[in-house]
């Protein structure tokens, strides 16, 4: 069918059908508009508000997590394999500290620190506990020219 016989068939038509075909085309149209872009569309907005909300759940959850995580790690020491001395000596080189440890009969480790400056010996102590959950039994700290003369015991069985 071409342009012309179209337009004969549209003329061949009465008013009254032409103004029916033209309201079933309209009707059609509006048809497809609705379901092609306006139901996609609402559907997508919901979709999205329910991810929205289920984001928000699991960032709930994982921020519980992490309180939860960060306090049992607070609560708890650092367990490690190594003996106390072990512990203490791999401390004292990450602190770039010279420490003389000697191990007594009960298995207690005592600690001698010629002379150190303070932020090292902080350091020490600070990686001490933070790694390897140990704090010292006893700790005695003596100021000299050259810095702090420490002397401690560290107890049996940490680490």
């Amino acid at each position: 069918m071409t342009h012309q016989d179209l337009r004969a068939l549209w003329s061949a038509r009465s008013l009254r059908e032409r103004r029916m075909l033209a309201g079933l085309a309209g009707l059609l149209v509006l048809l497809i508009a609705w379901y092609g872009a306006v139901v996609p569309a609402l559907a997508w907005r919901d979709a999205a508000g329910n991810r929205l909300q289920a984001a928000v759940a699991r960032s709930g959850r994982t921020h519980a997590g992490l309180a939860r995580l960060t306090a049992a790690a607070a609560a708890a020491p650092a367990t490690s394999n190594l003996t106390v001395d072990e512990a203490a000596k791999h401390a004292a080189e990450a602190a770039g500290l010279d420490v003389r440890i000697t191990v007594t009969g009960a298995g207690e480790a005592t600690f001698t620190i010629a002379s150190t400056p303070t932020a090292a010996l902080f350091a020490w102590l600070g990686l001490l506990e933070s790694d390897y959950g140990i704090r010292p039994a006893r700790l005695t700290i003596a100021k000299t020219p050259g810095g702090l003369q420490v002397e401690g015991a560290l107890p049996a069985g940490a680490g």
